[in-house]
């Protein structure tokens, strides 16, 4: 976060560190026009964090977000649902969320990412299927 600030990133809003435990919280913070250099951009962030910016299009956007090397989540808001639902389909994320948050960590939904997010799938049959040894076996009489 400061890295991204020294940069000049815009803060909306937080950033500030909270005195009660010093040094292991951070309140929640979201940057705008953020530094594709910066590590707040280019690393996944498992924190109160969000990284904004500006497109000029539907293609700008699946491009930057396909440019990362992770894919956990994603998350694409507009009114227009088959516009969501196309480019849903075009974004290399594990789960895309239509006008929600990228946290639907629900058991009857398989969750994990694609890129190097995550280690397959967990929930569900597929979040099972994790656990098992498939074997074939054969004979001949």
């Amino acid at each position: 976060l400061s890295e991204a600030i020294s940069k000049g990133d815009s803060v909306v809003c937080g950033s500030e560190q909270h005195d009660a435990v010093p040094g292991a919280s951070i309140a929640s913070s979201v940057l705008k026009d953020v530094d594709t250099s910066t590590t707040m951009w280019n690393e996944e962030n498992f924190g109160p964090l969000v990284a904004v910016t500006t497109v000029q299009s539907d293609e700008e956007a699946v491009k930057i977000a396909n440019s990362s090397e992770y894919g956990l989540s994603a998350a694409v808001f507009t009114r227009d649902l088959r516009k969501s639902l196309t480019l849903a389909k075009q974004i290399q994320s594990g789960a895309v969320h239509i006008n929600s948050m990228t946290i639907q960590d629900e058991p009857s939904l398989a969750f994990g990412g694609v890129k190097n997010s995550g280690w397959g799938r967990f929930n569900a049959d597929k979040g099972m299927e994790e656990f098992l040894v498939t074997k074939v076996m054969t004979w001949d009489d």
